[in-house]
């Protein structure tokens, strides 16, 4: 099944609920821009290199190149360290991912491993657990009371991951610290949109680094700052991320223009997320004016 919000503020122009009504969702590598986020709560220089905290990491890699995927860094594959079906701690998964050799020249490449590791510097940073930091910096200040890090309560309602339909077993989300770690739901989602980019929670001034081929379906990447690609969906402007992990799929959208967000996410692997916001999108312009 599939929850979806279309939200300006806090009233809700477009809603369809999911069963079970207030589940939460994997939000898979949507999970980054909170990881953004709480290396602005720290402070932190982002010219600062990684080698700071993990010792081993190449020279060249700092918080800046992590956080806008100028690295160098592969993204998940069949490298140690870099198998997230493989369970391993997250201190040794981010010492392997930092100290790998660089596979790609200068320029942007998407890489959820290099997520990870500024999870893990967020952590030694922090003097606390990342899911800790998470919920005491910006989970309960926003009210976001639906979502967690890692590992779900027990007595909460989540959906079960599938793909064509069928269930399938996911990650284990605490060894995904930074890059994939987030259960949430839409109304949450869109408090988190629309605090940080109308500045009310946290200025994102983050530079823009351009891409080239992280399309995703209607949605247009042309550049990528902290956490958010800069865009369109049907020619309006869009800053987003969408994720894919097994069993979920993920679209998190502010159209600046409008001031307005919109939150897919879906248990299922195969859904159209970037079509399910353009259907979205028409369905908010149809009910009631924009802001």
């Amino acid at each position: 099944m599939t929850a979806a919000l279309v939200a300006v503020g806090n009233v809700a122009r477009y809603q369809e609920v999911g069963r079970p009504p207030g589940a939460r969702y994997q939000v898979a590598s949507a999970s980054q821009q909170f990881a953004a986020a709480a290396l602005m709560v720290l402070g932190l220089d982002l010219s600062e290199p990684v080698r700071t905290w993990l010792p081993d990491a190449r020279p060249n890699i700092t918080l800046r190149s992590l956080l806008t995927h100028t690295a160098g860094v592969p993204d998940w594959g069949t490298a140690p360290g870099f198998d997230p079906a493989e369970p391993m701690p997250v201190a040794d998964r981010a010492a392997l991912i930092a100290s790998a050799p660089r596979w790609f020249t200068p320029g942007w490449h998407y890489s959820g491993p290099g997520y990870l590791v500024l999870g893990h510097v967020i952590t030694l940073e922090a003097g606390v657990p990342y899911a800790d930091f998470l919920k005491d910096k910006v989970f309960e200040p926003l009210l976001m009371h639906d979502t967690t890090v890692g590992t779900v309560p027990d007595d909460t309602l989540t959906a079960r991951g599938r793909k064509e339909r069928r269930y399938v077993e996911g990650w284990d989300l605490t060894q995904l610290t930074g890059c994939a770690d987030v259960w949430s739901t839409p109304t949450d989602m869109c408090i988190y949109m629309h605090a940080v980019h109308t500045g009310e929670f946290l200025p994102m001034s983050d530079p823009l680094v351009p891409v080239r081929g992280a399309d995703d379906g209607a949605l247009h990447a042309e550049e990528y700052g902290y956490g958010f690609f800069h865009g369109t969906i049907n020619d309006r402007k869009a800053i987003y991320h969408t994720g894919t992990a097994p069993g979920f799929r993920s679209a998190c959208v502010w159209l600046p223009d409008h001031k307005a967000a919109i939150a897919v996410l879906a248990n299922e692997e195969t859904y159209n997320v970037a079509g399910a916001v353009a259907r979205m999108l028409r369905h908010a312009r149809s009910l009631s004016h924009w802001a």
